[in-house]
């Protein structure tokens, strides 16, 4: 049975798995699951006899990886399992795959490029892909200027916390390294330029190590020419000291310049020890009032994972900085209307574009959102490049309601917001369940997330287990409510990025895409 399903693994040879990122994968997998429930069998896992991607076709494995990972995720109570290690039915597979893949793509996973037959075929590449994102949103995890404002330190003289809204976390990263080898040395030869060629010698992460723990690290380690044993004898050391880590990199990859494993490594050093002095309670202060402005719209993080659910480049991180140069609203409006950017009329560089060509890129965006008949009443380009958060918001809804209305227009017609209201309480009548009707997406009682259920449980009769409903009306029992409803309905197929706060709070413009999310499930079947 085990060689007919390695059999069965689609591999594709002209897709190439770097192997020393193969090599972490399992490391990461085996070390995030080492306790999880259920897994009998088939934890410890290895990619070398193919083991690793076998387990993961029937997405148990890679949603208790998610929930391993970012443990909010989805309610742990809609994935199917089996008892004594059984084999789960097909149907009951691919609902598991689609809370895999909708449940990545709501945590943030850049998983555009991957389908669900993907996943059900078990294609290493597709594995490979959701286990490396996975790791980054991890081990990324605690660069964050906000729960470490002692980043502050890292910052130019000229530059304010401000600039942290632009700043990748690789960036943060390289910064920090920097940091330390300036501080060893001032005029040090070492500094770092990007990850991966920068590494390869061990110069860098030798001397941050030994700026952070002079005990462990001797530069002495320095003294060998051997790039090779340098790297082993420093993760060698780091394994003896910090047993509880994971390394997530290698001596091959390290001497490969392997972007992945260097920039996972040194978040996980960074996680050990940052090496910031404290800030004093005036700076502490500054940079917290400055924080308070990263907030933002709510609605921003939906919008930034619709826009990185299908595809921008680079992806979204802050919404209104990262739209300023007009480039990736203009991919949108290319992946949400394809053919209607000319893009002889953009300009794409230098990077970053000078502030004269992010106005044209913004404003000829604008003006595809008038052709499309977009509301955009006092807005121009300069108002994108200058980070307006109201009216850089606005464009991009009606960007995200143009998509929406474009996939259900392939049930027949157009479809407007008040077809998918009518469609809902229909659907709900069918399923003979209740009477529950809303009057609109602001209808106060979708608090409750009863009327969902009645949504949900019609579309796929059976599918909801009404003993896990709560009705009491505590804050807490519609909360649980909510993430139950959110996570069946990415189980039946529907993409859903919204919390479960959206839901108890009824906003309205959330439940639409979740509603819309649903009708959606619709078509593909």
């Amino acid at each position: 049975e085990e060689e007919k399903k390695e059999k069965d693994i689609e591999i594709d040879s002209s897709v190439h798995i770097d192997p020393n990122e193969a090599k972490i994968t399992e490391e990461f997998v085996n070390r995030m699951l080492y306790n999880a429930s259920g897994l009998t069998g088939k934890i410890p896992t290895k990619v070398s006899d193919g083991s690793l991607y076998r387990i993961c076709r029937d997405g148990v494995v890679l949603s208790k990886l998610i929930l391993a990972v970012k443990e909010d995720a989805f309610d742990e109570r809609v994935l199917n399992v089996t008892k004594n290690g059984g084999i789960l039915a097909t149907d009951k597979i691919l609902e598991n795959q689609n809370l895999c893949l909708n449940s990545c793509k709501a945590i943030g996973c850049h998983v555009s490029s991957l389908t669900l037959d993907d996943l059900l075929k078990g294609r290493p590449i597709a594995v490979h892909t959701i286990i490396w994102e996975l790791i980054l949103i991890k081990v990324l995890e605690p660069i964050n200027a906000r729960e470490c404002p002692e980043l502050y330190r890292i910052l130019n003289r000229d530059e304010t916390p401000d600039a942290f809204k632009s700043m990748a976390k690789s960036d943060i990263l390289i910064r920090w390294i920097n940091f330390h080898l300036k501080a060893a040395d001032p005029n040090s030869p070492h500094l770092v330029n990007s990850l991966g060629s920068s590494m390869q010698n061990c110069e860098a992460y030798i001397r941050l190590l030994n700026q952070l723990f002079p005990s462990y690290f001797p530069l002495s380690i320095l003294e060998s020419k051997d790039n090779q044993k340098r790297a082993q004898t420093m993760l060698n050391i780091f394994t003896e000291k910090f047993p509880a880590s994971m390394k997530l990199i290698t001596v091959d990859a390290i001497l490969s310049e392997n972007y992945l494993p260097s920039l996972s490594f040194l978040a996980i050093i960074f996680s050990l020890k940052h090496g910031l002095k404290k800030l004093t309670t005036d700076e502490n202060n500054q940079v917290q009032n400055i924080f308070q402005s990263f907030q933002g719209d709510p609605d921003a993080r939906v919008y930034a994972l619709w826009m990185n659910s299908i595809g921008v480049e680079p992806p979204v991180t802050n919404l209104t900085e990262n739209l300023k140069d007009g480039l990736i609203l203009l991919q949108l409006f290319d992946k949400v209307q394809p053919g209607i950017v000319d893009w002889t009329k953009v300009y794409t560089t230098p990077r970053p574009l000078p502030k004269i060509k992010c106005i044209h890129n913004a404003n000829f965006a604008i003006e595809l959102g008038r052709k499309l008949r977009f509301s955009l009443v006092g807005i121009d380009g300069s108002n994108i490049e200058q980070g307006n958060s109201t009216l850089t918001l606005s464009l991009v809804w009606q960007m995200m309601r143009h998509h929406i209305a474009k996939i259900l227009s392939s049930l027949g017609k157009s479809v407007s917001d008040n077809d998918i209201l009518d469609w809902a309480n229909k659907t709900v009548a069918k399923g003979q369940k209740s009477k529950r009707k809303i009057a609109s997406f602001g209808d106060q009682s979708i608090a409750d997330s009863l009327y969902l259920f009645d949504l949900i449980d019609a579309l796929k009769p059976g599918v909801v287990d009404q003993s896990n409903i709560k009705f009491s009306e505590s804050d807490e029992d519609r909360l649980a409510n909510a993430k139950y409803a959110i996570s069946l309905a990415r189980k039946i197929g529907a993409t859903i990025f919204i919390t479960p706060r959206d839901i108890t709070n009824v906003r309205k413009k959330m439940v639409f895409t979740f509603v819309s999310a649903l009708m959606a499930t619709t078509i593909s079947k």
